[in-house]
């Protein structure tokens, strides 16, 4: 699952700071899906950033805290969520782990698109079952 899909997600709903996204992961139980430092989540911030994604909404200075920078999502970033669903629905992948968070974002998506990916991956799931070769049983009894 794409990180970075769940920060636009969040993001287009309301805008926040990096630990925000840590509390919402924590919030839906989903931490144990990724693998989450703050410094992860702090560099997701800066890539998305970097390629313009989100913006700094607002720096919160507060002399009992430290400085907290809000961020907030671009038009680009909108645009983004669709691509990383799509890649994510794509993705020749059996993981649990990638697609549920990503169901809570699909009403950014194309649905019928989403379903003909999921299709594809039924199909070839399909295909990787008939194909497997079977294993021996370990036990199995042995005439002499």
């Amino acid at each position: 699952m794409s990180l970075k899909l769940v920060i636009l997600g969040v993001l287009d709903h309301k805008n926040v700071h990096p630990y925000d996204v840590k509390r919402f992961l924590k919030h839906y139980k989903w931490d144990y899906l990724f693998q989450i430092s703050d410094a992860k989540i702090y560099y997701a911030f800066e890539s998305l950033q970097k390629g313009g994604f989100v913006r700094v909404d607002q720096v919160v200075e507060n002399e009992k805290t430290p400085t907290k920078t809000v961020y907030a999502i671009t038009e680009k970033g909108r645009d983004q969520i669709k691509k990383e669903l799509y890649k994510i629905f794509k993705k020749d992948v059996l993981s649990y782990k990638a697609i549920y968070p990503a169901l809570l974002f699909v009403d950014y998506a194309e649905k019928d698109l989403l379903l003909s990916f999921l299709d594809e991956r039924k199909e070839k799931v399909k295909k990787r079952a008939r194909f497997k070769p079977r294993t021996s049983c370990r036990y199995r009894h042995e005439s002499t």
